[in-house]
């Protein structure tokens, strides 16, 4: 428990045309220590009053007995064993008493002057009232604490009768409340927390205010950056008490759904692997991606291109998003076929032919979304000059090593020369220079064929 100190002021507006003791009489407790272990000590100043009719009311001529009274189960542990009345010099000795639940510390005249207060006849002179302080300390801390006057020495009646004992000023109320604004919290950047306080202690109904200027003990809020709020609680003996509360903007993880991925149709896996992930924020992370899956790496086997976003929630709820996006085409060119970009001209190979071309930087697919016929009608044989005279260059390329063989065909489809036959050509470009001079000026059909089943063709002029 934390140290409390309450000092309370009684003030007397107007006062009555016939003034009664308790009108002057008061109890004030100025302080409240927590000495440790169970133990408090309390300052208190009592004061008793003279007036009119005093013998009646209150502190009467001789005020011969007076009390202090604790609650709760607390009990007096020590106190002054003698006060002295500044009035009179009368000497009290003091007392403790358990009564009816509560606890006393009482002191009865002993002996000296007479009484707090000398009255002559019933009648105490001047209005006015003496005031003494008492330091003593409680095992158990009281929820109020009550001076007055006893009836008779010895015996307590405190709140019946005399001694001004029902008299509010009488009566101080000691616990007062602890507020709880709760536990320091995290909220996501842009998000909402509520903030729930509460009360203990002190005397309900507890009222609240915050510093947000909000009267109800439950509040949202959404704080741009880290803010500290204030509860205050009053409680219903208008004792008060403060907590706070500090909500921090937690780090937001960064979701990362991967590289772009691609599936072709005809060649390789119809399926790939997503490769999600997460940085930042605070771990653990639970993944969800649009299909529905909550793996990190999930698997997909879309029909058509597809776009998968991926949501990552770190352990503060906070989240973030990535998208990633498998491309689907169809490369099929024909049975066993499929388009390759081979030296950005779209090319129609079989299967078995693929992985070569990719080797040597071609690749799957059309190039720029064109697709040409198959290859095998197109002119992979060129020759060059064209018309020629003397001699002519062939030009063709090879996807394996192969034997090749050059056939020189007339327009009525008579083989008229194999310049070469079975020869055998390693993998790539070619360049055959092949003689003229035994053939005849005129048109002609040359063929290429080989061993791994190319066959090309092209037509050549020869003019002398």
């Amino acid at each position: 428990m934390k140290n409390k100190c309450i000092s309370l002021l009684f003030a007397f507006l107007v006062l009555p045309a016939t003034l009664l003791a308790c009108d002057l009489s008061s109890f004030t407790v100025n302080s409240v220590a927590d000495l440790g272990g169970g133990y408090y000590e309390f300052n208190v100043t009592f004061c008793a009053g003279s007036g009119q009719n005093a013998y009646r009311y209150g502190a009467d001529q001789n005020t011969y007995t007076w009390a202090i009274r604790v609650d709760n189960g607390a009990v007096v542990t020590s106190a002054p064993a003698f006060l002295t009345s500044p009035n009179t010099g009368s000497i009290y000795f003091s007392d403790t008493i358990s009564y009816m639940g509560y606890h006393y510390l009482v002191y009865d005249y002993s002996s000296g002057g007479n009484g707090w207060w000398t009255c002559i006849d019933g009648g105490c002179g001047p209005v006015q009232s003496t005031c003494i302080d008492v330091t003593f300390t409680t095992y158990g801390m009281p929820n109020t604490i009550l001076g007055g006057g006893a009836e008779s020495a010895g015996i307590v009646i405190a709140g019946l009768g005399y001694g001004c004992n029902d008299e509010p000023d009488m009566i101080q109320h000691l616990l007062v409340p602890e507020a709880h604004a709760g536990n320091d919290t995290q909220v996501c950047p842009g998000g909402t927390v509520t903030l729930d306080a509460g009360a203990s202690d002190g005397t309900p109904p507890y009222t609240y205010l915050w510093s947000t200027g909000a009267t109800s003990s439950s509040i949202s809020v959404a704080p741009a950056v880290s803010t500290t709020y204030s509860v205050t609680v009053t409680d219903g003996n208008g004792n008060t008490a403060t907590d706070d509360v500090t909500v921090s903007i937690a780090s937001t993880p960064t979701a990362n759904a991967g590289a772009d991925k691609q599936i072709y149709i005809g060649y390789g896996a119809t399926c790939v692997s997503l490769n999600g992930s997460a940085t930042g924020g605070t771990s653990p992370y639970t993944y969800a991606w649009s299909n529905g899956s909550t793996s990190a790496i999930p698997s997909v086997c879309p029909a058509t291109s597809t776009t998968y976003t991926l949501t990552v929630t770190d352990a503060n709820g906070c989240a973030s998003t990535d998208a990633v996006q498998v491309a689907v085409e169809n490369i099929v060119c024909g049975p066993g076929k499929v388009y390759v970009c081979h030296y950005g001209t779209t090319k129609c190979y079989k299967t078995n032919q693929v992985n070569s071309h990719l080797n040597h930087g071609d690749y799957l697919g059309t190039c720029d979304g064109m697709r040409l016929a198959d290859v095998d009608e197109q002119p992979m044989l060129s020759a060059y000059p064209n018309p020629a005279c003397n001699e002519v260059s062939l030009l063709f390329h090879l996807e394996e090593e192969t034997a090749v063989t050059i056939e020189f065909y007339s327009m009525s489809g008579q083989l008229v020369a194999r310049p070469l036959m079975n020869n055998l050509r390693e993998s790539g470009d070619w360049l055959e220079v092949i003689a003229l001079h035994d053939m005849e000026p005129g048109m002609y059909m040359v063929r290429l064929v080989s061993d791994a089943g190319d066959q090309y063709m092209t037509s050549l002029m020869i003019s002398r």
